[in-house]
C-alpha cells in the first residue's frame, strides 16, 4: 500500500500485506473511522476456498499505526461472489457494501454490512449485514458519505458481462 501523510507531496510503502491462508486478494478498499490510528483494508478474495462450488468471504488485514504495518488479511464473515466491493469509515463505524450472495460465484444480493464496536473488538472479523440495497444481480459497489446520517452507493446492476445500468441509492 502506498500512503501520503502530506497531502500527496511524498509517498511512502506500508509493509508488505500477507494472507492466512491459501488464498488471494484484489481489488481493495481502505477505510478509518478513528481519525486514521486505525487503519483497514478489505479486499475481494481469489483462489479460495479450494473447492470451486464453496462460497468465498471478504478479507480484511488491520494497521494500528495509521497504515505502516498490518495483521494478515483474514476472511470476515461477509460473503463474497469475488466482486469489488466498497469500504468506509463514517460516524465511528466502519461500512462496507458488497454482494453478499451465498450462492458460489453469483454476483448478486449488493448489500451493506456494518462494523461497529463489537465487530471491531473481534479483530473486524464479524460484520452484521443491515441492508439488502438490491437483491438481484449487482456487480462492482462505491459507497460515500454524504451527511452525518447518510450514505451512497452506486452500484452496477446486472453482473459480469450482463452490467444494463448504473443505480444510485442514498442510504439513510
Amino acid at each position: 500500500v502506498l500512503y501520503s501523510n502530506d497531502m500527496g507531496a511524498s509517498w511512502n510503502y506500508t509493509q508488505a500485506l500477507r494472507v492466512a491462508g491459501q488464498f488471494s486478494t484484489s481489488e481493495s478498499q481502505v477505510a478509518t473511522a478513528d481519525g486514521g490510528k486505525t487503519v483497514i483494508i478489505t479486499a475481494r478474495t481469489q483462489d479460495q476456498p479450494i473447492v470451486p462450488s464453496a462460497v468465498s468471504f471478504r478479507s480484511v488485514a488491520v494497521s494500528e499505526d495509521g497504515g505502516t504495518t498490518w495483521t494478515k488479511f483474514e476472511p470476515t464473515s461477509i460473503a463474497d461472489p469475488t466482486c469489488e466491493g466498497s469500504t468506509i469509515g463514517h460516524q465511528g463505524k466502519y461500512y462496507m457494501s458488497s454482494g453478499v450472495s451465498r450462492v458460489a460465484g453469483r454476483r448478486q444480493n449488493v448489500s451493506l454490512s456494518v462494523c461497529g464496536s463489537a465487530c471491531i473488538k473481534s479483530g473486524f472479523q464479524e460484520w452484521e449485514t443491515v441492508l439488502t440495497i438490491d437483491p438481484g444481480s449487482s456487480s462492482y459497489s462505491s459507497l460515500a458519505a454524504v451527511e452525518p446520517d447518510a450514505m451512497l452507493c452506486l452500484y452496477e446492476v446486472g453482473g459480469g458481462e450482463a452490467i444494463k445500468l448504473l443505480k444510485l441509492v442514498r442510504i439513510k
